[in-house]
């Protein structure tokens, strides 16, 4: 009964089909549609152009609308079996590129081999490395120079680095982390899709991609960095814009560190609150309770919070945490 109510089914969808097909259906009322697709535009998202096309078990010429084959129904329901997941590989997902930590496409992130990073070292993709170095001189300068000596003459950094990652980035780790390697792979990129008030008080300032074992900094966040750093500004002012890149970094690599060995762990800071690893990492070795948002990265220094915070962690004798200036970059 079934096989025989499938031809009819397909008959009776021809006319919606066809439809459907039309580029213009408001042509008619003199109307000109425009075809909104998830990427607008930058993404092909339409795959129903080819001349035959399946329905179901019927095979159909899309252009005289005829009926060329008829499929084996019980063959057909046996090859394709019930599987529930099955349907993300249907059609494909037009933002998977943009946002491949949250597409199902990664479906072999989950696996815990994938996170492991045998060579370390920072760089950036090899397609990207001349536009990030042209763009954002005085950062690569600092990545390529200093900041791997930063971090390693700070025993309050590689405390808290060890403590919340579960003892997985030991100081050899993280030395060989913030060297700046030459392989091709990326470790480092300047990403647009991540959003920074005109303030530079709150917004996402970075994210740890697991899947391609990318530190994802925000394009904006670097920016007004770089345009500190390159501006006329003081140097406490410089020196506090550089002290929030260096937070935001080391709180990357955190949750670099704590996936190393696979699995996820949860923290407390210091002040007993739980917290992710970043989190809880940025909130022990960066914050005071005396800096108006009580939260690092915020400000860039153009509100004093940087500057203030910093003071504070000098007075506190956590001079290990002061960045070093990097060198102007040749002109």
């Amino acid at each position: 009964m079934m096989k025989c109510c499938i031809p009819i089914l397909v008959l009776l969808l021809l006319p919606c089909i066809s439809v459907a097909q039309k580029s213009n259906p408001f042509k008619s009322i003199g109307k000109t549609a425009k075809v909104q697709t998830l990427s607008n535009g930058k993404y092909v998202e339409s795959f129903d152009d080819e001349l035959l096309q399946r329905v179901g078990t019927v095979v159909i010429n899309r252009r005289t609308k005829k009926i060329v084959e008829m499929l084996d129904a019980d063959k057909v329901n046996n090859e394709s079996a019930d599987n529930s997941t099955a349907s993300r590989w249907y059609s494909i997902d037009p933002m998977a590129e943009k946002f491949y930590s949250q597409s199902p496409y990664s479906f072999a992130g989950n696996n815990p081999v994938y996170y492991v990073d045998i060579a370390g070292a920072l760089q950036y993709p090899a397609s990207d490395a001349k536009k990030f170095t042209d763009k954002y001189p005085n950062l690569t300068s600092y990545l390529v120079n200093n900041i791997q000596n930063d971090v390693m003459t700070s025993p309050n950094m590689l405390k808290a680095m060890s403590k919340y990652s579960e003892g997985n980035l030991t100081t050899s780790q993280v030395k060989k982390d913030m060297q700046w390697g030459e392989k091709t792979s990326p470790t480092i990129v300047f990403s647009d899709g991540y959003k920074v008030s005109e303030d530079g008080r709150s917004g996402v300032f970075g994210e740890y991609t697991e899947q391609n074992n990318t530190i994802n900094i925000s394009a904006a966040f670097a920016s007004k960095v770089e345009g500190i750093l390159a501006g006329k500004g003081t140097t406490d002012e410089k020196t506090a814009a550089l002290f929030e890149f260096l937070g935001t970094v080391t709180h990357e690599e955190v949750h670099r560190g704590d996936y190393l060995d696979g699995k996820r762990q949860e923290a407390t800071d210091k002040s007993g609150w739980g917290k992710e690893p970043g989190n809880a990492y940025t909130s022990d070795v960066f914050e005071s309770q005396n800096v108006d948002g009580n939260r690092i990265p915020i400000g860039l220094g153009i509100h004093g919070d940087s500057k203030e915070l910093l003071q504070i962690q000098k007075n506190d004798g956590r001079t290990d945490l002061v960045p070093t200036l990097p060198n102007p970059p040749k002109k």
